[in-house]
């Protein structure tokens, strides 16, 4: 059976990120989520090139024929995952989740929402 883990952002009263809250089939158990209200993010089964667990919406640094991106994780309904980057006013689907040996997670769009806001390339 595939493991089914997500991650829940915790809020505060005013809506600022705490820390996240991991729900799910975890350690042989369900743990239900904290807030049905509130968006989920799902793990996508795989690893960066330093062994972290990657999660839709996190930010990643990739190379791409020689030229350095920063972009958003999303799972697509198939299981697939893309990196979407691009450079200011252009977002590409560039990356497709093969080979996590060339991407490093960098962040979260609650925790570094900053990062998705540079411009990509070296």
């Amino acid at each position: 059976m595939r493991p089914l883990k997500f991650r829940q952002p915790r809020l505060d009263n005013n809506g600022n990120f705490i820390d996240w809250f991991y729900w799910g089939f975890i350690d042989d158990g369900f743990i239900a989520p904290l807030r049905l209200d509130i968006d989920n993010y799902q793990f996508t089964l795989r690893h960066d090139k330093n062994k972290k667990e990657i999660y839709d919406g996190d930010i990643a640094k990739f190379y791409h024929n020689g030229e350095r991106f920063i972009g958003k994780i999303f799972q697509t309904v198939t299981g697939e995952w893309v990196i979407s980057a691009g450079t200011v006013g252009v977002t590409t689907d560039l990356y497709y989740g093969r080979d996590q040996k060339e991407i490093e997670v960098i962040g979260n769009i609650h925790q570094n929402p900053k990062l998705m806001e540079h411009d990509n390339g070296s």
